[in-house]
């Protein structure tokens, strides 16, 4: 029953419920039908009585043809077994010479065979106060008088020359017959009065039935000796026994007419039992039927309605009527509550949905801003660490100058004795210094050029770090609101409950981007501060370098101007020896000056190498970040887009 249907477990509920009905109608039928067949028993026994009485008193037919009549009866009877060795022992005394008289012993077992069928077919039982003394009547009184009559017309005709001993035994029979009619007349007093319908058929015959012996009583009571005494009781008997007949007739049809009436209201009353159960039975049938139309057809509208939201195009528009009554109203407006929060949910879903779809799009433009920029500034920095380099090798090669231009002052200073004589050495030195404080000059200008594109680089990258920070700020904000929103489609999904669990695992998806992409944000932030704090310190350390560029370049100039000098003043370096060694004391100091400058020069380069270098690894990091964060928005876009496909399954306007 677990899998049956509403519709299936009321009928079996109805059938379960009617199973006594069954047996009340089989108790109820078969009383009914017991009464039936015995008042059917009782009415062939009034049949069978009329075929003993045939036997009797139909003189004017020979014997034979009345027993065939009554064999006839018999065999076709109900009582046929009851009666077999009852009638075959009367039927052995019957004459068989043609007469028709009956002897007293034949008029007895008559009698006894009347008796007998009465019995079996329970006439003497029988219910019914009207029927009961109809009965009587044609079962007892009416027999009883044919056999006093008879035994009268017997007297009458043996009557002999005694008299007196008949007179006696004649008013006896006058007293049995007095006691005859009184016995009569109650029951017929009785019976028209319960059952007046019997009044037409009774009344003539039972007056002169009664008129009759009143007649023949009262020539009893007169008894003489004569012959026309004789003459007229025999009339008068005879007379008697035509009405005695008569009213047999019309008592015994009267009897088999409430017989077959009660039959009939047994029927009657049978058909009006099976009917009224019928009835009965039928009313809560048909209320069952209408009231399981009623239930299938709201159930069905309940089904249409959920399959017109689970199949195809979840159509959330449709509604139950909420005025069906009784639980389906209620049903009714939850289903339409529910359905009416569900379209609610998808309608800021949608929302969601399309403020995550222009977030996602967003973060694909900076994702793509982000990888142009860090790409600019790779090649940025390339060029610088190039530039860097050059620098370092300009700064050895100027060094190298200086350390043997120190050496070679060393050496002029050792050497200044012997100045006249070593002139033309001098010559050719100060020719070979000049030569290479003019390459100095070249390279310490060269040097200053590449250190102030270096400066402009870097305050270039310290720019680009600025942005990219402002970028970042702007990417920390979308994420931020990407995880508002899918906290908010959470929200929404779990208020929808089984509907929403799409929603759910899509929205918890979205906050595990967001996540990352904070995650992502929050590195490419410290790598951006790292790279302007970077970008910082090399600016200072390019400016240091800048400002000894050009304490050399002013050193350089003041080497080549003193070379110059003593170009020119070489004739006369004899006189001026004081002057050279002063010179070349102050240009060894200068020289020295130049080393330290270019020993420091060169420690900063190998600073700003490796902040470059720096630099370059965070700017590879950086766009290795930008492309994580392309990649994780294309796929906050895609799961956009399946979110949106889930809200699109579904009909909300």
């Amino acid at each position: 029953m677990k899998n049956w249907k509403i519709w299936q477990r009321l009928l079996f509920l109805s059938a379960f419920l009617s199973l006594p009905y069954p047996f009340i109608i089989y108790f109820l039928v078969s009383e009914q039908n017991i009464r039936i067949e015995f008042a059917e028993k009782e009415l062939s026994g009034v049949h069978l009585l009329r075929s003993v009485m045939r036997l009797w008193k139909d003189q004017k037919t020979d014997w034979s043809d009345r027993i065939a009549t009554f064999d006839h009866d018999y065999k076709n009877s109900e009582l046929k077994e009851g009666l077999a060795s009852s009638w075959e022992s009367s039927r052995k005394e019957f004459p068989d010479n043609g007469t028709s008289e009956l002897s007293e012993k034949q008029i007895s077992n008559l009698l006894k065979l009347n008796n007998h069928i009465g019995d079996i077919s329970n006439l003497i039982l029988d219910p019914d106060l009207d029927t009961y003394y109809l009965m009587d009547i044609v079962l007892i009184r009416i027999p009883m008088l044919y056999k006093l009559l008879e035994e009268i017309e017997r007297l009458n005709q043996e009557r002999g020359t005694k008299f007196e001993s008949f007179q006696v035994r004649l008013v006896a029979k006058s007293g049995v017959l007095t006691e005859t009619i009184s016995g009569m007349d109650r029951g017929l007093s009785v019976i028209l009065e319960s059952s007046p319908e019997y009044k037409e058929h009774l009344q003539v015959p039972y007056s002169n039935f009664k008129i009759g012996l009143e007649k023949l009583n009262e020539l009893i009571s007169n008894v003489n000796d004569s012959n026309d005494y004789r003459r007229l009781l025999s009339e008068e008997l005879y007379k008697n026994s035509l009405n005695t007949e008569e009213l047999y007739k019309a008592a015994s049809s009267s009897l088999q007419a409430g017989l077959v009436k009660r039959i009939s209201g047994l029927k009657v009353r049978n058909y009006s039992i099976l009917a009224f159960i019928f009835v009965l039975l039928s009313i809560p049938a048909i209320g069952l039927a209408i009231t399981l139309s009623k239930v299938s057809s709201q159930i069905r509208k309940v089904v249409k309605r959920m399959e017109g939201i689970a199949v195809g195009k979840g159509d959330l528009t449709q509604r139950l009527d909420e005025n069906a009554g009784a639980e389906f109203g209620e049903i009714a407006v939850s289903f339409n509550t529910f359905v009416e929060r569900i379209r609610l949910v998808l309608t800021d879903v949608i929302k969601v949905t399309e403020g995550l779809r222009e977030i996602a799009d967003l973060n694909m433009s900076v994702s793509d801003s982000l990888e142009k920029t860090s790409t600019d500034n790779f090649s940025s920095i390339q060029e610088l660490s190039a530039t860097t380099e050059e620098i370092a090798s300009s700064s050895e090669f100027v060094t190298g100058t200086v350390e043997q231009e120190i050496e070679s002052l060393s050496l002029l200073t050792e050497k200044a004795g012997e100045l006249s004589i070593l002139i033309e050495k001098i010559s050719n030195g100060i020719q070979i210094v000049k030569t290479a404080t003019e390459s100095m000059k070249q390279v310490a200008n060269e040097s200053e050029s590449d250190l102030s594109f270096l400066v402009k680089t870097i305050e270039g990258i310290s720019n680009s770090s600025d942005k990219i920070g402002k970028i970042v700020d702007i990417i920390n904000e979308i994420a931020e609101k990407v995880e508002l929103l899918a906290l908010n489609a959470s929200i929404e999904s779990a208020r929808a409950g089984e509907a929403g669990r799409g929603f759910a695992v899509v929205a918890s998806e979205i906050t595990k981007l967001a996540d990352q992409t904070s995650q992502s944000i929050l590195e490419i932030r410290k790598i951006v501060a790292n790279n302007s704090e970077e970008a910082k310190a090399g600016k200072v350390a390019v400016g240091t370098s800048v400002n000894s560029w050009r304490v050399i370049t002013s050193g350089v100039d003041s080497i080549f101007s003193g070379l110059n000098e003593m170009i020119l003043l070489l004739p006369e370096e004899l006189k001026i020896k004081d002057k050279l060694e002063e010179s070349i004391i102050a240009i060894k100091e200068r020289s020295m000056s130049i080393n330290a400058s270019t020993n420091e020069q060169k420690s900063a380069l190998q600073e700003i190498a490796s902040k470059v270098y720096r630099i370059n690894e965070s700017v590879e990091e950086s766009n290795g970040s930008a492309k994580t964060l392309k990649a994780r928005a294309s796929e906050m876009n895609s799961q956009t887009n399946r979110l949106r496909d889930l809200v699109d399954s579904f009909r909300i306007h």
